[in-house]
């Protein structure tokens, strides 16, 4: 039902198989009961990488590679500013400054669809802003 509803939705995501190990060691947190025997699960990733305003952000440049022409930068969670000439109507993204990062983020819009259709394991919280 989540996948439908995000592709139903135009989220843009694309989805990927979790696979359920058995524990090495005795969990120190609840996990999920090995065997796992609930619906199928995927991995949600965002596809839509979009380009911040270091300045308004605050971010800095950590690293700087001209050989490879790699920059790294600070990581911030709170602030951040999107330019409205690089947002085309995401509603779901990463930041190109934040590398690897998964740090996934949604639009007001897209949370507000999330929540109506009552899809949970969520931690929304805000991040900063969309120029208009």
């Amino acid at each position: 039902p989540v996948r439908a509803f995000l592709e139903s939705k135009a989220f843009e995501v694309k989805f990927g198989d979790v696979q359920v190990k058995r524990p090495t060691e005795r969990a120190k947190r609840p996990r999920v009961q090995f065997p796992y025997r609930g619906p199928h699960l995927s991995w949600l990733t965002p596809t839509a990488r979009l380009k911040l305003d270091e300045e308004k952000s605050g971010v800095q440049v950590i690293s700087d590679c001209s050989a490879c022409e790699q920059r790294r930068y600070s990581f911030k969670r709170d602030g951040l500013v999107l330019p409205k000439t690089s947002w085309n109507g995401e509603k779901v993204f990463l930041l190109d400054q934040f590398g690897r990062s998964r740090a996934t983020f949604v639009t007001e819009e897209a949370l507000t669809m999330v929540v109506r259709e009552g899809l949970s394991d969520l931690c929304p919280r805000p991040a900063g802003t969309i120029e208009s």
